[in-house]
């Protein structure tokens, strides 16, 4: 390394010239060479141990590695390479965890260079060899600890948290480290649940919504842990992500399963445990679903808020007789070409899904409504409006496709609302006018 320094010193003078220090990583590049040529004739001379020898030869090595620059360090790249493939397990797990913290390092320093990314690519490239090891179940926590802590390399994570190595994994820690993603996942989204509409965030994202979404995809065809674990992980997943790619993604996972448990004849699932358990856990996407805005369901202290200042909580921003997307997704879901064993679970998918979705809807927008009132001094009371769900075309669509299975009193409803819209009172029709001309009330999604 004193090579090293002397030149990093030469090259604040004058007169360094490039040229005549081109030696310098060349000899770094082969004094690692060596060592990696006769670290094994050493081991077997002096019968030394794998642990000897790594921490008297490899680990002072591997340590030069966070004091060099990248085009130094390409020299020997080749031999720090072949050392994964010869050290055991356990070795391997100290190397990469040791390789991990030379580069959190390079990482948080402020002058790092754009293109200093070797070590960074070693450490993945430790991790792919420990998680492909006899034990790779020594790989789980540094794979679960690198995804976590940088978001920014979320082209690897495919890679490191790949179906293949979970496959390889026993069945409890395989359970393990997704519910642990899943938990950690939670933690770290939550605080950023209600950053999305309306406020700015100057830091990274915590964690890549495509991180996200492709372990609710491994998980649609989860053969190596349980039916049970698979729920609880994608159950997990719904709520803590906000980001509607997530929730449709692990909504479709869900819908998947769904599909796979009633493939069988109906005495096969209508009494099968699992079936119970899935739609208790897809129960969790009707408070998204019957909300008035699917992107950031009103909390109660939004609508505290609108009682004291007047701020009516946000709606969804929607498109004239469309259905928000998590909505549509669960609206056509026994009916969609992709789950084609549910079309024999409409009624069980309506009476538990599907009307409390809309049930909730109708409170939520009556809630809504009556902020709205009393703000605006709407000449009518809210409690003469019609009931309806926030999108009247949630309720249409419900009507149109699943009238078989709908109780009377919600036709009853529809109707009243068909014929309040027909024949509006005077002062309602008066004051729609007045709200029309309101460019600045326009403007806003309320």
């Amino acid at each position: 390394m004193s090579f090293l320094e002397a030149q990093r010193l030469a090259k604040k003078e004058p007169s360094y010239h490039e040229g005549d220090w081109q030696a310098i990583p060349s000899v770094f590049g082969q004094a690692v060479t060596t060592r990696a040529n006769r670290a094994r004739s050493l081991q077997d001379k002096l019968k030394a141990s794998d642990a000897d020898i790594y921490g008297s030869v490899w680990y002072k090595t591997l340590q030069m590695l966070g004091n060099v620059e990248d085009s130094v360090m390409a020299n020997a790249l080749s031999s720090i390479k072949a050392l994964f493939s010869t050290l055991p397990p356990g070795l391997l797990a100290t190397t990469t965890q040791n390789l991990l913290e030379m580069d959190n390092e390079k990482r948080a320093a402020k002058n790092r260079d754009g293109q200093d990314h070797l070590v960074e690519q070693l450490t993945y490239e430790a991790l792919q060899h420990l998680a492909n090891s006899d034990k790779p179940e020594l790989a789980s926590g540094l794979i679960l600890k690198t995804i976590l802590e940088r978001p920014d390399a979320s082209s690897w994570h495919r890679y490191l948290l790949s179906i293949g190595f979970l496959k390889r994994l026993p069945a409890k820690s395989a359970e393990n480290i997704l519910l642990s993603f899943a938990t950690a996942i939670g933690e770290k989204l939550e605080e950023q649940s209600y950053v999305k509409v309306g406020e700015n965030t100057t830091g990274p994202s915590l964690v890549k919504v495509t991180t996200v979404k492709y372990l609710a995809q491994i998980l649609d065809n989860a053969e190596f842990i349980s039916a049970d674990v698979t729920v609880e992980v994608l159950t997990e997943l719904f709520k803590s992500g906000t980001h509607r790619d997530i929730r449709i993604a692990t909504l479709e996972s869900m819908l998947s399963m769904l599909n796979k448990l009633c493939s069988g004849t109906e005495e096969s699932w209508t009494y099968n445990p699992q079936v119970e358990r899935l739609l208790t856990a897809m129960e969790s996407v009707i408070p998204v679903v019957g909300s008035i805005n699917e992107g950031r369901p009103p909390r109660e202290q939004d609508w505290q808020e609108a009682k004291e200042t007047g701020k009516l909580p946000e709606t969804f921003d929607h498109v004239a007789d469309t259905l928000p997307p998590l909505l549509h997704v669960i609206m056509y879901a026994t009916a969609s070409s992709q789950y084609p064993a549910l079309a024999k679970f409409r009624p069980r998918f309506v009476e538990r899904i599907l009307l409390p979705a809309l049930t909730r809807s109708e409170d939520e927008h009556r809630r809504w409504l009556s902020a709205f009132v009393t703000k605006h001094k709407v000449p009518i009371s809210s409690d003469d409006l019609p009931t309806i769900s926030f999108l009247p075309s949630q309720t249409s669509t419900m009507v149109a496709c699943f009238h078989e299975l709908i109780p009377r009193d919600l036709l009853e409803r529809y109707h009243k609302f068909i014929s309040f819209n027909l024949t509006k009172p005077a002062p309602l029709k008066k004051f729609n006018t007045r709200l029309r001309k309101d460019e600045d009330l326009q403007n806003k999604r309320e």
